[in-house]
């Protein structure tokens, strides 16, 4: 299996997703064996997001959720006891 991790490497070109795939099944990987790097990189992303305010925010939540999915989080985290502004 050495080798195809070698290739795709070596190639200094991006892989693709299939590729990937076919590396992670080579190494007989499931789905289970990803969910830390996964896990991981949701953590990473979420800080990212979090770092930049209130806009950076809601338009990462329009982009996953579209604009109703981000109202309805925006106003479920406001009925957290907080009243709306006048």
């Amino acid at each position: 299996m050495t080798l195809a991790v070698t290739t795709i490497i070596a190639s200094n070109q991006p892989a693709s997703v299939a590729e990937l795939v076919r590396l992670a099944v080579g190494w007989r990987l499931t789905s289970t064996d990803l969910d830390e790097a996964v896990h991981d990189a949701a953590d990473d992303a979420a800080a990212r997001v979090s770092g930049e305010g209130l806009d950076g925010q809601i338009e990462y939540l329009v982009k996953q959720l579209g604009p109703i999915g981000a109202q309805g989080r925006i106003e479920g985290a406001a009925c957290h006891g907080r009243e709306p502004a006048p």
